[in-house]
Parts: C-alpha cells; structure tokens; sequence
C-alpha cells in the first residue's frame, strides 16, 4: 500500500523533501508523483559514498531544489513563519503584571534555563503555577523553548 500512500502524500503536499534514498526507494516514488502534481521537489545532498544518498543525488541532477536547511524549503515555497520578535513588532504585547512578570525576567536571553532552576529561584510560586505561567508565556511568544526543554526569553525586558 506504500505506492498508493505515496501518491495521496505528495498531491495533498505543497512539495516533497527527500533526505535519503537509495536508486529503489519509495522515497523516489512520491518525489515522481510530486512532479506530475506540479509539486516543488527538494532533495538534501549526502555524502556521495552512501547508497542511501544516489536517489537524492539522481533528484537535484534531475532539476530537484538542493535544500541546506528548512529556510531553503520555506523560502522557495514562499512560506514566512512570523517569529515572536516580528510578532511583538507588528501587533505590539500587553505588558505583564505580577508573577508573569517576575518569571519572564528570570528568563535569560541567550541561554536557556529550565523550570526546576526557575522554581529554586521563586520562593513564593508553587509548580503547577509555575508550569501555567511558562505555558501562558510561551503560547504569548515571550518566551520559546529550546531542544534541551530550556526556557529563552525572546526580547527586552518587561
């Protein structure tokens, strides 16, 4: 059922992104509907040692668009991601009161921080506040997690 899964994927996608495959991989199979789609076709370049890597070399050969990271695929799909600087800029944020506060102020700017180092630093905030605070912040773009679970404060203080 790969082959009929592979032809429903790449019609309900704006392109495909294939990272690896070998001259056989199914992975080929969907970038080949992609096209007759008139769908955007990326292929990541490996080493030129691995078998896994042919089919993509064989795509960006073949017209595919190389990608060296998400902004190429983005960027050529003409996708913009609104990050939570922009979105400060363009809509301006309510400022914070209270606790909210006194937690996005702990937050660093440059590294990340998580919530067991924030709650030894505030003595007067039990966890479960604590996590629904990180939470609020987090959903309001002040702050963002990182791939540690460690919480950044994006801009300014408040």
């Amino acid at each position: 059922t790969f082959p009929h899964r592979n032809t429903i994927i790449a019609g309900l996608s704006i392109g495909t992104v294939v990272v690896e495959a070998g001259s056989q991989s199914g992975a080929l199979n969907t970038a080949f509907h992609a096209g007759n789609y008139g769908r955007y076709i990326f292929a990541v370049p490996n080493s030129i040692y691995s078998k896994k890597s042919i089919g993509c070399h064989e795509l960006i050969r073949d017209g595919a668009i190389l990608v060296r990271n998400a902004q190429d695929v983005l960027s050529d799909c003409n996708i913009t991601i609104e990050t939570g600087i922009q979105k400060a800029i363009t809509i301006g944020l309510q400022p914070l009161y209270g606790n909210e506060e006194i937690v996005c102020n702990l937050i660093p700017k440059d590294v990340g921080i998580s919530a067991e180092e924030l709650s030894m630093k505030l003595d007067n905030i039990e966890s479960a506040e604590l996590n629904s605070i990180l939470l609020n912040l987090e959903m309001n773009d002040y702050i963002t997690v990182d791939n540690f679970g460690k919480y950044i404060r994006l801009y300014g203080n408040y």
